[in-house]
């Protein structure tokens, strides 16, 4: 058992098994893992790992990265965490992933052999959906799936017939449905086929039967594909009463918003829809959401790319109208038109996530507000944009330093961020991030990240050109130094202690997470950028042996672009205790050192 379950469990386990009785009383009551002590009138003794409840309920404390381990312990282990395999695991099937098998007959036999199918998530990706062994797999798995993503092949029209008979009988608790690829002409030619499946022909049909509920589970729905008629989209969201999430961010053009848009509007069933995610929005589409939104819609998520010809009123009406119920507000002005759009946030004490990307200057001018009082529950914050195109004294208002927001733990920083006054009026305003994104910041930002957030656990970098000497900003050890270490490759013969004089990575303890990304950006006049100059900024062994290696609690490594030789790879997987992924890359981005615990 202990090769098989990770440490973690194995000492939770250890732990259980001092005591091994269980208060028959108390069992029905448990919320959390826990063992009672020992009575001296109890006289039932079992193993508590033989505990169904024990089991289902260490199975949720199971780290996601584990789940395929800890099914290897016993068939009550397995059963245990089967459905959390079923929601977390995709199975992609394709003629590339086939070739892993020796055919699709094989994957059925695996499936058969195992007990229970551990699989109900789906990826078809060019496969014929009229495929009589496909029509197999789901005959024995058609109830578990839950999730299935389709992308149509070759403009084939018994797809689209395989697909109906799919969705309204092989597929009965089917709760997410995304459509890719492109409809074939004959379909759009007879856009009511899925309403056909009722039991009669279209023209047939009276208005009572058109709106028969005949996919009453699903709830997510994803429309991707580049091709899609009105009266198709408008009849699956008829036929999908229940639906909660609508997402389309393809880059298709406004055309595509408006087919989406108008078909929640003409379907009706837009009460229940509580998440929306869109690629463009005009003037229209708020107009059209905005009235839908006064009917009774309540969103909770609300995304969008790009912004163009929005007025004032419709865009506040509707931030307005979901103020109490938006939880994520993800908004871009990537290609807009839109010079002077103002938006003053109300209060949204239940928003979680606030997003704002925009290439060059924002087109939307926030009034200054105070993030405790206006979002006192923000968890995330992304500013996705140029540090020196960024409103500081609007979007981050002085009266954020007075009233810091105690609650927000992952920050993505404004991009080539060189002022370190900024990033400090940035540690005061959330003190509590756990969580930083920084895309080319100066080496000044750099090293005032070792001691800004001292409790951060995840930190994704990129560098750029303009990072030289990253060896000493990683380990605090001057340049000259850095470089005499390495002429004379004496890494072992190194005092740390005497050579370091500066702040170091080593300060973060609990980082668990690093993504470091190394690549050469230039910018040309006309806001180009190209990514074929080899960059001039490469951590070496010095970053490893004096940096990385004093991060035992490091769980995700990723380092793409790097002079860290495979030795060193090796010393720091023996020193990183409870590693699950590690990646690292040469400069030539070949994998010098690639290990990740899932495959």
């Amino acid at each position: 058992m202990k090769k098989i379950l990770p440490k973690y469990i194995a000492k939770c386990a250890t732990q259980c098994c001092r005591f091994n009785k269980i208060d028959q009383n108390q069992s029905k009551n448990w919320s959390s893992f826990g063992i009672m002590e020992e009575e001296e009138d109890c006289d039932i003794f079992i193993n508590p790992l033989e505990n169904d409840l024990v089991l289902r309920t260490l199975a949720r404390y199971v780290r996601r990265r584990d789940l395929l381990r800890y099914r290897q312990v016993c068939k009550k282990f397995n059963k245990s965490v089967i459905s959390r395999v079923r929601k977390e695991f995709y199975v992609r099937l394709d003629e590339a992933s086939l070739g892993k098998y020796s055919s699709l007959s094989q994957f059925l036999s695996l499936l058969l052999s195992s007990d229970p199918i551990p699989y109900g998530s789906y990826l078809f990706l060019n496969l014929k959906l009229g495929n009589p062994l496909l029509q197999k797999l789901f005959t024995i798995c058609g109830s578990l799936i839950k999730a299935l993503r389709i992308e149509l092949s070759h403009f084939d029209i018994l797809d689209i017939y395989g697909l109906r008979e799919l969705l309204l009988h092989r597929a009965p608790n089917l709760q997410i449905l995304s459509l890719e690829g492109c409809l074939p002409e004959e379909v759009i030619s007879f856009p009511k086929f899925l309403s056909t499946i009722v039991g009669c022909k279209c023209n047939e049909m009276n208005s009572s039967s058109r709106n028969v509920p005949i996919l009453p589970n699903i709830q997510e729905l994803f429309v991707e594909g580049r091709k899609m008629h009105p009266n198709f989209l408008v009849d699956l969201l008829r036929s999908c009463p229940n639906l909660k999430r609508l997402k389309s961010n393809k880059n298709w053009g406004l055309d595509r918003s408006t087919l989406i848009i108008s078909a929640v509007r003409d379907s009706g069933n837009f009460k229940n829809l509580n998440a929306l995610h869109l690629n463009d929005v005009d003037g229209s589409h708020m107009n059209i959401l905005l009235t839908l939104s006064l009917k009774g819609m309540r969103l909770e998520e609300f995304s969008f790319k790009i912004l163009d010809s929005v007025d004032n009123n419709s865009f506040q009406g509707l931030i307005n109208c979901h103020h109490e119920s938006l939880r994520e507000l993800s908004f871009g002005e990537v290609t807009g038109s839109q010079d002077n759009l103002v938006l003053n946030f109300p209060i949204m004490k239940n928003l979680r996530k606030l997003s704002r990307v925009a290439v060059c200057k924002p087109e939307i001018v926030l009034g200054p507000f105070c993030f405790a009082t206006v979002t006192p529950n923000l968890e995330e914050l992304i500013v996705q944009t140029f540090a020196d195109e960024v409103q500081w004294e609007e979007y981050f208002a002085d009266v954020n330093v007075l009233y810091p927001c105690h609650s927000l733990r992952k920050l993505a920083l404004p991009t080539n961020l060189s002022d370190t006054l900024k990033l400090v009026k940035l540690g005061k305003m959330f003190p509590n991030v756990q969580n930083i994104t920084a895309d080319s910041p100066r080496n000044s930002i750099i090293s005032q990240l070792w001691t800004m957030w001292p409790e951060l656990q995840e930190l994704c970098l990129t560098l750029s050109d303009k990072n030289d000497g990253v060896d000493s900003i990683f380990t605090g050890i001057p340049e000259t130094t850095c470089d005499l270490i390495n002429l004379s490759k004496s890494f072992d013969e190194v005092d740390i202690e005497t050579v370091r004089v500066g702040p170091s990575i080593s300060n973060l303890r609990g980082l668990k997470k690093l993504h470091l990304e190394t690549s050469a950006i230039f910018w040309s006049e006309n806001l180009f950028f190209c990514d074929n100059v080899e960059p001039t900024c490469f951590l070496t062994n010095i970053s490893g042996y004096f940096g990385l290696a004093f991060l035992p609690n490091l769980e995700d490594i990723s380092i793409s672009c790097c002079e860290i030789t495979d030795d060193c790879c090796h010393y720091l997987a023996r020193v990183f205790q409870n590693y699950a992924k590690i990646f690292i890359s040469a400069r030539n981005h070949v994998p010098v050192f690639e290990f990740d615990e899932l495959q």
